[in-house]
């Protein structure tokens, strides 16, 4: 090639496709009277640079980042929003040991192998792909011992994700917004559950990329969000666009942030944050 690919790729496709989202957000934010905006790490920080250097502090709507994953605000819902949180908590791309489902939420397996064995697992390390075994899996959540580790877990992560949304702001106003890449919409889902429990006035909007036909599966009463390409799975023929061409795998390459992932909060100097890795 007599040109650079990468270089042109950015130029001509995603830089023009970034910056129309970031348009369409500034408008929808006027239009919806948005006070606020957080672009939620790590699908969100692409948008969120381009988005700060389009629009100034005093023409465009106050925006941050917020430190954000599934892990770090589904697990805190787990008892006000379970229909929301197990699923999600029986996610994972690859097989694993199912001892591994309870050690990334903090919670010692080897003190359940008695429980795990009731729930048709071989072993702690019997390796499991928990899209095809999740109803053993929420046997084992659901198993007496086993919720009530996973319950104080909740609680006690619940509280430190509870004092970050006040420490960043998400609770001083009333009509804020989250902006992220899509698709069903998990991070948003958490967070109007919680919010709701400590500002019960708060006017919470997600704006996305795109959503699927799931994003409605346990959606909370008067959760309200918009999409700039896909809403709810439609029209088809980006649906079709974005799952059968690999459009979504794509997106999520493009917007993925060289950041290490968020696994939960921690407070240091008085201060929430990202917890050290251990």
């Amino acid at each position: 090639l007599s040109f650079d690919f990468w270089e042109w790729l950015g130029y001509r496709v995603i830089g023009p496709f970034v910056t129309g989202f970031c348009c369409w957000l500034e408008a929808r934010f006027k239009a919806d009277s948005i006070e606020r905006a957080w672009f939620l790490t790590r699908d969100g920080e692409l948008p969120g640079r381009v988005y700060k250097a389009l629009f100034s502090e005093t023409e465009g709507t106050p925006v941050s980042t917020l430190l954000s994953s599934r892990r770090a605000f589904v697990l805190p819902t787990l008892d006000i929003a379970p229909q929301i949180a197990l699923p999600k908590l029986c996610v994972c791309l690859n097989r694993l040991p199912v001892r591994e489902y309870l050690e990334r939420l903090n919670v010692h397996a080897e003190k359940f192998e008695l429980e795990f064995r009731a729930s048709g697992f071989k072993s702690l390390d019997e390796r499991i792909d928990g899209r095809i075994d999740h109803q053993k899996l929420q046997a084992l959540f659901h198993q007496p011992r086993v919720l009530e580790a996973l319950t104080q877990r909740c609680r006690y992560e619940r509280a430190l994700l509870e004092k970050y949304l006040e420490q960043e702001g998400l609770c001083s106003g009333k009509r804020i917004a989250v902006v992220d890449l899509g698709w069903n919409g998990s991070i948003q889902k958490a967070a109007h559950h919680l919010l709701a429990r400590k500002v019960p006035s708060l006017d919470l909007t997600g704006y996305y990329i795109g959503t699927s036909a799931t994003f409605s599966n346990n959606e909370p009463p008067g959760m309200k969000h918009h999409s700039f390409l896909m809403q709810r799975g439609g029209p088809a023929h980006v649906a079709q666009g974005l799952y059968k061409q690999g459009g979504v795998v794509l997106l999520e390459i493009i917007f993925s942030s060289v950041e290490r992932g968020l696994v939960r909060f921690e407070k240091r100097g008085g201060k929430i944050g990202r917890a050290s890795c251990r």
